[in-house]
């Protein structure tokens, strides 16, 4: 896959970024099956086996977000998420903070809500920029939020470590989220050409020879990947409308 939509010339240029997570990609394509059976998606009827797990492993990332929406804005602004990423263990650099913000930023307002939060730890984690498990004792005093008030969270390391205690179920639903993205994109490529899933979806080939994908995975919900409509899913679309698919499917 990652073939541009058939009125189109050629390929996008992709940003820098954009070549990163593909190498990641393909990274995790090739060590697959190295990962633990539970942790390895052959069909997308697993991934719907697995959905109540996923949903489960990602309350930790609701936990998070909560705790660090410090007005209640639904909304982690930048400087929200550098302070919510340190507490968790992780340091990302200035530059990578800045570029993972960018691009889980779907709404291109500055802000992300609990979905591109989602977006943005995946990515970090594809990445290998943000860990889900620290290998030392953190110190347990209480750190500040970014919030711009020079309030203090009473969030301390010890009680955010490894992601309140769920780092393990969420590298799990991370590794299941990413193993269902590459049933479609089978080249790793880290975009997908809508076009081409659509015939995949009318003939039935591919993952939709798979009855639960074909009956999951309407037109309409694909409508809903093109964030940008220019005719091609990436990988960050694709883990923002898989929240929604598998949360409303789990229900």
């Amino acid at each position: 896959m990652g073939i541009c939509a058939s009125n189109k010339v050629q390929a996008k240029v992709k940003s820098e970024f954009d070549l990163r997570v593909t190498k990641a990609l393909k990274r995790f394509q090739q060590t697959s099956k190295d990962k633990p059976k539970s942790e390895r998606v052959t069909s997308f009827n697993q991934t719907l086996l697995r959905s109540a797990r996923i949903n489960e492993a990602l309350k930790a990332v609701h936990e998070v977000f909560e705790k660090f929406d410090a007005d209640k804005s639904g909304s982690i602004e930048y400087e929200e998420l550098g302070a919510a990423l340190e507490v968790l263990g992780n340091k990302m650099t200035p530059d990578e903070l800045a570029k993972v913000f960018h691009e889980a930023d779907l709404y291109d307002n500055n802000k992300l809500s609990e979905k591109e939060f989602v977006v943005c730890l995946l990515l970090g984690y594809i990445l290998d920029d943000l860990k889900l498990q620290s290998t030392t004792e953190l110190p347990t005093t209480e750190l500040p939020t970014a919030t711009g008030n020079n309030t203090t969270s009473n969030i301390t390391r010890k009680d955010t470590k490894a992601y309140f205690g769920h780092a393990k179920e969420l590298q799990w639903a991370f590794n299941n989220i990413t193993g269902c993205y590459l049933l479609f994109d089978v080249d790793a490529s880290g975009d997908l050409s809508r076009d081409e899933v659509m015939r995949q979806l009318t003939n039935k080939t591919g993952v939709f020879a798979d009855a639960a994908a074909a009956n999951m995975l309407s037109e309409d919900r694909w409508k809903e990947l093109d964030w940008d409509g220019d005719g091609e899913i990436s990988f960050k679309e694709f883990i923002w409308a898989f929240q929604g698919w598998i949360s409303s499917d789990t229900e």
